[in-house]
C-alpha cells in the first residue's frame, strides 16, 4: 500500500525539527535507524503521520545520519502545515500587545522539497486618548529547506544535498496605522511594507494576527509599499482636511490625493489620481478599481469644485475635471450661479487633438469623445423663474462646437409672461462642420427644429429626418414665435422661419389675429434664386417647397361674424416670379338659409413655372396656363322642403 521511499537526514543537536520529504505515511510503514541503530517508536521517537515529522527521545548530533524508510500515500499538490505557534499576550487597559515568537510551518512541495518558515513578530494596539489609536503588525520571516533527502543508497542518482535553491530567504512584514486627535486637529497615517520572500501568513492566519481579508490583502501585495497620511482640523464651523496616498510595487506608483475647506460659506474640493506607467502589479491591488487603473496607466486625473453660499439660497458654484496624458488633455468645466429666481451657468469642454486612448477610459461617453477629438464646446444657459400665472420660465441659451473644419452655433431664447410668449431659436453650421459626429440627441434636435419650421406643433422625428441632418452642414435656420393674449378671448401671433445657404434663403412670415368676430391671417414665403440646397431639406420641406426657387408666394385670408350666425370670409393669394404670376381670389357668405362662394384664378401667360409648384397647386391649377377662371356657386333653402342650389362658371383665354 503506499509508496516507498528512504530519507536521509542530518541531526540537528536537539529532539525536534526532523521534517521528511513526504507526508501522508502509512501507519506503521516506517523504520528508523540512526547511525545503523534501529530505533523503536514510541520508546526512542514519535512520529506524525499526517505532517511527515520526527520527534526523538534523545537530542540527535549533528555528526549522525538518520536514514528513515516508509511508504506514503502521494497527494495531488502542495501540502501545507503548522509544526508549532507559541504566543503571548500582554493587555494594558485598553491597550494591547501579542507576540508570536517561535512559529514553524513548512510547505512541502510534489517532488518531496520541503521549506521550513519560522515566523515572530509581534501585534499592537496602543490607545493615546479616548478617540486616537496606534496599532500595527511587525513580523518576520525566514525560509529555508529542510535537510532531508533521498537516500543514495536505496535511490542512486538521487540529490546528496538538499534543494538549497528552493529556499526563499528571510523578510518582513509591516503595517502601522496611526489615528490621533486634540481638540480639533485629526491626524491619520498608514504604512505598508510586505517584502517579496515574507512567508508567515500561515503562522499569522493560524493565530488570528489579523482578519482573514486584511491578511488576503498583504499575500497578495507581497513587494509593494504603502504610505498614506492625512490632516484634518475641525473647529468653529470650519472643517479642512488633506490626505495622500502612494502605492508602489518597485517600478512606478500609484498617488492618490484629496484636499478639501468646508465652512458655512466656502466649499473647496480638490482631487488627484496620477498613475505612472512602469507600474506592474495591478492585478495584486487590493481596490475595485483595480482593472480599470490598468487600462488608465500613464493617465493622470485631477477635479477641482468650489461653491460660494450668499445670503438665502443664492450661490455660485464653480468645477473643473481633466484627464492628462503626456501634453494632451480632456478637460470639462462648468460656472453655476443660483438665486431665488435666475439660475445661470456657463460649461466647457475641450478635447485635444493629440488625445487618443478613449478606449481606456471608464466614462461611458467615451466613444463619442473619440469623435470630437480637436472639438471645443461651450455652452451658455439663463434660466428665469416663472412669473406668476405661467408655469413656462424664461430661458435663454447659447451653445458653440468650434472645429478645424468649421463651426456650429445654436442660440435659444424664451421669454414668458400671462399675456406674451416669444421664443427664438437660430440654428447653424459651417459647410466643414463634421455633422455626423455630433451626439445622436442633438442630431435629433436639430431633425425636430427643422421638422417645426413647416409643422409648428412637432414633436417627434423620422429616421429620414435624422439622416436628413447629415446634409445640414453650411446650413443657418432661425425661427421666430410671438404670441401676444391682447384680450381675454384675442389672440396675437407672428411667425418667422428662415433658411439660409451661402448664397441664398427661404423666408416665410405667418401673422395672424383672432378675436370672437375678426380673423385676420397673412402668410408669405420668398425662395431666392441662389438658394441651392432644397435637395438637402427634409421630405416634409420639399413638399412644401417644391421647386419654387426664384418664386415669391403672398396669401390675406380673413373672416368676419357679422353676428352668431351670419359670416364673410375673403381670401387673396398670388404666386409670383421673375416672369410672371398667379393670383386666386375666394369670397363666401354664410347665412342660415343662404350660402354664396365665389373663387378667382388667374394665370399669366407668361408664368412657365407650374411644374415647379407644390403638388396640390399643380392639381388645382391645371390647365390654366394663360386662363382667367371665375365660378360662383349658391345654395338657397326657399323652404323646409325646398332648395335653390346654382353653379355658373366664366373660363377664357387672356388672348381669346
Amino acid at each position: 500500500m503506499g509508496q516507498a521511499s528512504a530519507d536521509l537526514l542530518r541531526g540537528n543537536g536537539t529532539r525536534a525539527g526532523y521534517l521528511l520529504r513526504y507526508g501522508n505515511i502509512v501507519p506503521d510503514s516506517e523504520r528508523v535507524t540512526v547511525d545503523a541503530r534501529t530505533l523503536q517508536r514510541d520508546r526512542d521517537y514519535t512520529i506524525d503521520y499526517g505532517t511527515g515529522t520526527l520527534y526523538f527521545t534523545e537530542p540527535v548530533r549533528p555528526t549522525q545520519t538518520i536514514r528513515v524508510y516508509y511508504r506514503y500515500l502521494p497527494g495531488s499538490g502542495e501540502q501545507r502545515g503548522l509544526l508549532q505557534a507559541p504566543a503571548m499576550r500582554l493587555q494594558f487597559g485598553q491597550s494591547q500587545l501579542n507576540m508570536l515568537y517561535s512559529s514553524s510551518a513548512f510547505l512541502r512541495r510534489e517532488d518531496g522539497t520541503t521549506l521550513q518558515t519560522d515566523t515572530y513578530g509581534m501585534q499592537t494596539r496602543l490607545h493615546l486618548n479616548a478617540t486616537s489609536a496606534m496599532e500595527g503588525l511587525l513580523f518576520f520571516s525566514s525560509q529555508r529547506a529542510v535537510q532531508a533527502v533521498a537516500d543514495p543508497t536505496l535511490q542512486p542518482g538521487a540529490p546528496a544535498r538538499p534543494n538549497r535553491n528552493a529556499a526563499a530567504g528571510s523578510d518582513r512584514l509591516i503595517l502601522q496605522s496611526l489615528n490621533w486627535s486634540a481638540g480639533g486637529l485629526q491626524l491619520r497615517g498608514t504604512y505598508q511594507d510586505v517584502g517579496q520572500r515574507f512567508a508567515g501568513f500561515a503562522a499569522l492566519r493560524e493565530q488570528k494576527a489579523a482578519p482573514e481579508q486584511l491578511l488576503g490583502w498583504l499575500e497578495r501585495e507581497r513587494g509593494m509599499r504603502r504610505f498614506s497620511y492625512g490632516l484634518g482640523y475641525v473647529a468653529g464651523g470650519l472643517n479642512l482636511q488633506g490626505d495622500v496616498s502612494r502605492v508602489s510595487d518597485g517600478k512606478g506608483e500609484i498617488r492618490q490625493a484629496q484636499y478639501s475647506l468646508k465652512s458655512q460659506q466656502v466649499e473647496l474640493r480638490f482631487s488627484e489620481t496620477k498613475i505612472d506607467p512602469q507600474f506592474q502589479r495591478f492585478n495584486d491591488l487590493r481596490e475595485d478599481q483595480r482593472a480599470q487603473w490598468a487600462k488608465e496607466r500613464g493617465l493622470t486625473r485631477d477635479a477641482l469644485s468650489a461653491v460660494l453660499r450668499f445670503t438665502g439660497d443664492s450661490q455660485l458654484g464653480y468645477d473643473r475635471q481633466r484627464i492628462l496624458d503626456s501634453g494632451s488633455r480632456i478637460e470639462l468645466g462648468s460656472y453655476v450661479l443660483k438665486t431665488a429666481r435666475l439660475q445661470l451657468s456657463y460649461s466647457t469642454q475641450e478635447i485635444d487633438k493629440e488625445f487618443t486612448r478613449f478606449n481606456d477610459l471608464a466614462e461611458a461617453q467615451r466613444a463619442q469623445w473619440a469623435k470630437e477629438r480637436g472639438w471645443s464646446r461651450s455652452l451658455l444657459r439663463a434660466e428665469l423663474a416663472p412669473p406668476k400665472g405661467t408655469e413656462l420660465p424664461s430661458l435663454f441659451l447659447h451653445q458653440r462646437i468650434r472645429t478645424e473644419t468649421g463651426d456650429l452655433n445654436f442660440r435659444q431664447f424664451s421669454l414668458n409672461t400671462r399675456t406674451l410668449q416669444v421664443n427664438y431659436t437660430r440654428h447653424g453650421t459651417d459647410p466643414g462642420f463634421a455633422v455626423a459626429n455630433l451626439t445622436p440627441e442633438e442630431i435629433n434636435q436639430m431633425a425636430l427644429l427643422a421638422r417645426q419650421q413647416v409643422e409648428p406643433g412637432a414633436t417627434a422625428v423620422t429616421d429620414q429626418d435624422r439622416q436628413r441632418m447629415l446634409r445640414e452642414a453650411g446650413l443657418q435656420r432661425e425661427t421666430l414665435q410671438v404670441n401676444l393674449a391682447a384680450a381675454p378671448s384675442t389672440q396675437v401671433s407672428v411667425r418667422k422661419t428662415s433658411v439660409e445657404d451661402a448664397s441664398g434663403d427661404i423666408e416665410r412670415v405667418q401673422v395672424a389675429y383672432t378675436s370672437p368676430k375678426v380673423e385676420v391671417a397673412y402668410q408669405q414665403q420668398s425662395i431666392s434664386e441662389g438658394f441651392s440646397r432644397l435637395g438637402d431639406l427634409t421630405d416634409a420641406e420639399r413638399r412644401l417647397y417644391a421647386n419654387e426657387t426664384g418664386m415669391e408666394r403672398r396669401l390675406l385670408s380673413t373672416r368676419f361674424a357679422l353676428d352668431k350666425d351670419i359670416s364673410l370670409s375673403a381670401l387673396f393669394g398670388n404666386i409670383r416670379d421673375a416672369q410672371g404670376s398667379v393670383v386666386r381670389q375666394s369670397y363666401s357668405l354664410r347665412m342660415p338659409r343662404l350660402s354664396l362662394v365665389a373663387n378667382l384664378k388667374q394665370v399669366e401667360p407668361t408664368f412657365a413655372r407650374l411644374g415647379d409648384l407644390t403638388e396640390s397647386d399643380r392639381n388645382d391649377l391645371s390647365g390654366l396656363l394663360g386662363f382667367r377662371h371665375f365660378d360662383l356657386s349658391a345654395q338657397w333653402q326657399l323652404s323646409r322642403q325646398l332648395w335653390f342650389e346654382g353653379f355658373w362658371i366664366d373660363s377664357h383665354h387672356a388672348q381669346a
